[in-house]
């Protein structure tokens, strides 16, 4: 791993790896549609794709279901739909 912040954080279990989750287009899904968790949010944590090397910049959580995306781009913050749950 070239970024070492990020291998860092992820050992000492300061960020979480996204990497694993399903997708919808660019967004990692953390919490599907059916309530099905991938990985919890967990307020204070950092968020990362560790296979891309890419931190997460926003989390939002749909305000008509339960679904909790995370992305790589801040699309979530001041999203009408999204009640953003982090911002990086």
């Amino acid at each position: 791993m070239i970024n070492l912040r990020m291998e860092e954080k992820i050992k000492k279990r300061e960020a979480l790896d996204l990497s694993k989750c399903p997708r919808i287009g660019e967004s990692y899904v953390m919490t599907n549609l059916f309530g099905e968790v991938h990985v919890k949010f967990i307020d204070g944590m950092d968020y990362c794709d560790a296979q891309t090397e890419q931190w997460i910049w926003s989390i939002g959580h749909s305000l008509h279901s339960p679904l909790i995306l995370a992305s790589t781009s801040g699309i979530f913050y001041e999203n009408h739909n999204y009640h953003c749950l982090f911002l990086r």
